[in-house]
């Protein structure tokens, strides 16, 4: 019989059946063991678009395979047929060899097309597997997903668990997206993401450099684009609350309040991390930095990837962060898969982060929501952690934008309050928070605002620090501005831009 038209093929989900569709309890018989939470409603709405399978990695499992199979069918889940996944050796953390072939002749009887088609699996040969029918490959973290993690090649799908995967494959309410969403630049990047891309796309507060967090090489490559030192950690971001659950092992009923007010939005809280979320992006730490931006196009990539994001500034570490998509391409170029433009960053300072301990909560980084703010909503101060001092052992950092240098041009700063100083030789640039009269003998002028206002203020500083910065300048004068709202952020990014190491040179 010849192969049939193309267009008649159907794509296939196979699917491991021990730790992906049935909670891993090797106790108990496969009738006995319940089903991940949601894999009867993920099953049911993938069934429309693909043919579905089950199957393991045993010849025991072939037993097995069937008696989960007609569970399936008794609940109104059309299984197509029972499938092999590769021979192992008894255990079943064995190493698993490659064997496409029992799949290839499935394909065959049953007119699949395996390029449309996913394995998905809690052992990395199940995501090899599906790379080697020439399909894809997804990696879920149930099971024994978490076990064998870090022997996972690059550029698989990562997923929390089976009911997760539902964006990876193209399901859910097409209808419902917004008009942002149906984007395929946004498609496109979602799709990089959840394959191990890096993805540079907007914020309301800066440009984020964006991975799959819970991928660890995808995190690892994040590091070494930015060139960021292994000891700082990353946020993740996400697009809904319902992942906090997933990443964070206790949620104090304080952060819960500041979720209620201020997500979407620019604030940053540090929480105990579960295993879910790999070691590399908390920088070892045991907590966990989680955010849900505002940003339009933000929203709509992490809704459409399905997954947490973990995504520093999108700038080489320490430099001034990126409030355009240009500024992104002006720096990492093609060191990333793909940059989305969503124009200019409305806030431009990046979030509060704000954390909990024994003593209460605290402040470690001022950013975009002001502590007055978040005061406000708690109904107590915040315990200030602000400073040099707001380290842990081996002096690692407890979140990001925290070391002492950081968002830094290239040239020198001088900060000052009050009267505008002389400038000490031509090449001096003036940066200042609102217009001054009798300003001259600067070679550059940059004012943030025209009537003073600190939103508009921290929406430009960045930018103009840039400008600045491009102009080859001897030193940058700049205004410090008034300590309250978000004038205190402004003063945290100019304070830690103007710092310098001891005998650091100009230009470092």
């Amino acid at each position: 019989m010849g192969r049939r038209a193309s267009s008649s093929l159907r794509p296939a989900l196979f699917l491991d059946i021990e730790g992906t569709i049935l909670v891993c309890r090797e106790e108990a018989s496969s009738s006995e063991r319940e089903f991940v939470p949601g894999v009867l409603e993920f099953l049911k709405e993938a069934q429309a678009v693909f043919s579905v399978f089950v199957g393991g990695a045993s010849d025991a499992s072939t037993v097995r395979s069937a008696s989960v199979a007609e569970r399936l069918r008794e609940q109104g889940v059309a299984i197509a047929g029972i499938c092999p996944l590769g021979a192992q050796a008894a255990s079943g953390c064995a190493p698993r060899r490659l064997d496409p072939e029992p799949l290839v002749r499935v394909a065959a009887e049953h007119g699949l097309d395996l390029p449309r088609s996913f394995v998905i699996g809690d052992h990395p040969a199940d995501a090899e597997l599906g790379r080697a029918l020439g399909g894809k490959g997804v990696y879920v973290l149930t099971g024994h997903g978490l076990r064998h993690r870090s022997e996972l090649g690059a550029g698989f799908i990562v997923v929390p668990s089976l009911p997760d995967a539902r964006h990876a494959l193209g399901l859910g309410p097409k209808h419902s997206r917004s008009a942002v969403a149906q984007r395929s630049d946004v498609l496109e990047a979602a799709a990089l993401l959840r394959e191990g891309g890096i993805v540079a796309f907007p914020t309301e507060t800066v440009y984020g450099l964006g991975a799959n967090a819970l991928d660890t090489k995808a995190v690892a490559r994040v590091f070494a684009v930015k060139g960021r030192p292994s000891f700082d950690p990353l946020i993740a971001h996400i697009a809904d609350v319902s992942w906090v659950e997933r990443l964070a092992s206790f949620v104090p009923p304080l952060a819960l309040q500041l979720m209620e007010a201020f997500w979407p939005g620019p604030l940053t809280l540090v929480l105990p991390k579960t295993p879910l979320v790999p070691d590399v992006a908390t920088a070892g730490l045991p907590t966990v930095a989680i955010r849900m931006p505002a940003h339009e196009v933000a929203r709509a990539l992490l809704a459409e990837a399905g997954i947490p994001v973990c995504a520093p500034s999108a700038n080489p570490f320490g430099y001034v962060s990126p409030t355009s998509a240009e500024h992104v391409r002006a720096e990492l170029g093609d060191r990333v898969d793909c940059i989305l433009d969503g124009g200019p960053c409305p806030v431009g300072v990046e979030s509060t982060i704000v954390g909990f301990g024994p003593e209460g909560p605290h402040l470690l980084r001022p950013g975009g929501i002001t502590p007055e703010h978040i005061e406000k909503v708690l109904g107590q101060p915040l315990v200030e952690r602000t400073g040099e001092g707001s380290v842990v052992n081996k002096g690692q950092v407890v979140a990001p934008g925290m070391l002492k240098r950081h968002y830094s041009p290239k040239v020198p700063m001088v900060l000052f309050e009050g009267e505008v100083p002389p400038p000490p030789n031509p090449r001096t640039g003036l940066l200042l928070q609102k217009p001054r009269e009798h300003v001259g003998g600067y070679a550059a002028l940059e004012v943030l605002s025209e009537e003073g206002d600190l939103a508009e203020v921290a929406s430009n500083l960045f930018a103009a620090l840039r400008r600045l910065d491009a102009l080859n300048l001897d030193v940058v004068f700049a205004e410090m501005a008034p300590e309250v709202g978000l004038g205190r952020a402004i003063n945290d990014r100019l304070r830690r831009a103007s710092a310098r190491e001891r005998g650091t040179p100009r230009g470092s």
